[in-house]
């Protein structure tokens, strides 16, 4: 018979995997950094996401889809045999088997050169901003950041002074983000609809960042915390938790569930 394919996107930092800090006793580490002091574990699954992710991933195409650079993406674990396809940067860089695709590169400079002027106006004005605590980083030539003691202060005075037309702002704690408007996980996510052609997309995400793709799925997940409205579709699943390594089950149950009931009807 003829199986649907179904597409997964998946944000991975608090949707797939979660930081040592709020890890459970039994949780998988998938995700490793060498320090000074040894071997440093950062990232975990719980046993029962881990193993459904490891089964799912023969099934359903199920892509990583994050705003780490490509290096913070090498350091996990998870995807050495079994994901094919990554996408970094916020989707800036198509990995394949951990390569960097070309052509998807190119197509991301396309998208990323009108707001580059810009971009780089940002990292003159976070250079010189007194709240800066970090350096400013270019990461993958894809979007500017930083890290700033006030948050809010710099968010003002980046908005107040760029075109906010041709770049979006985006905080997550003490983390700012300057991206090109061209350039997010929505885009990213229709080009890869173009370069695979699913017959469903389902996606999952927890952040803002997440958002664009979010809408870009037939089936969007978020945990019941990201604000609500933010995402317009019909078929939005809500998950209940927003326990570590609950809302990555969630998903992966989620989709294994889509999966047999489309495989016995296709």
């Amino acid at each position: 018979g003829s199986f649907s394919m179904i597409l997964l996107a998946l944000d991975l930092d608090n949707t797939l995997i979660h930081s040592y800090k709020r890890a459970a006793e039994n949780d998988v580490c998938v995700e490793t950094m060498k320090t000074e002091n040894g071997i440093k574990k950062l990232s975990f699954m719980s046993p029962d996401a881990y193993r459904k992710f490891t089964s799912l991933s023969s099934e359903i195409i199920a892509v990583p889809i994050t705003t780490r650079s490509q290096a913070q993406f090498g350091r996990i674990s998870l995807f050495g045999n079994g994901t094919p396809l990554a996408v970094t940067a916020n989707g800036g860089d198509l990995l394949v088997n951990g390569v960097p695709d070309r052509e998807w590169r190119s197509i991301s400079e396309a998208l990323i050169s009108p707001s580059l002027g810009e971009l780089k106006r940002g990292a003159e004005l976070l250079e010189n901003d007194k709240n800066r605590s970090f350096e400013v980083r270019f990461v993958d030539e894809s979007f500017m950041f930083t890290k700033s003691e006030n948050v809010p202060e710099t968010m003002k005075m980046l908005s107040e002074s760029l075109d906010m037309n041709i770049v979006t702002l985006h905080e997550n704690g003490s983390k700012v983000y300057i991206l090109p408007k061209g350039l997010d996980k929505g885009s990213c996510l229709e080009r890869l609809k173009k370069k695979l052609s699913p017959d469903i997309t389902i996606a999952a995400g927890d952040s803002r960042f997440d958002i664009p793709m979010l809408a870009a799925a037939d089936v969007p997940i978020v945990p019941h915390d990201l604000p609500s409205g933010s995402v317009n579709s019909d078929a939005l699943t809500v998950c209940p938790y927003s326990k570590t390594g609950k809302f990555a089950e969630f998903i992966l149950d989620f989709a294994e569930n889509f999966y047999l009931k489309y495989r016995k009807n296709p």
